[in-house]
């Protein structure tokens, strides 16, 4: 019970004094971290196509409502996940993985 209130507390956007709670609908603007292969590079092309302005991704990180990294992965792993997190890094907004193409 005890896990499930922090897990709830941290979803709520209890961060740092914060009044409003952080979810998607909450994020419009998004710092995206270097990645292996450039994919970062191909996730900003993506998101700045798909949301047509309603989603900025921004270059400094303290601007951000979000952050979206690589997930650490299995060294055999021929997977690419990335995570969308609240700027301090403590919850996962949004997930997603995509194989390889090759």
């Amino acid at each position: 019970m005890k896990r499930l209130i922090a897990i709830a507390l941290l979803v709520c956007g209890c961060l740092a004094g914060a009044q409003t709670r952080l979810t998607l609908q909450n994020v419009h603007k998004v710092f995206i971290e270097k990645m292996d292969n450039n994919l970062d590079q191909y996730l900003t092309t993506a998101i700045l196509k798909q949301f047509h302005g309603t989603l900025q991704v921004v270059l400094d990180r303290a601007h951000a409502d979000a952050i979206l990294h690589e997930a650490p992965q299995g060294a055999q792993n021929h997977k690419a996940t990335v995570e969308l997190v609240d700027p301090s890094g403590q919850a996962v907004l949004w997930a997603g993985s995509a194989g390889d193409r090759s």
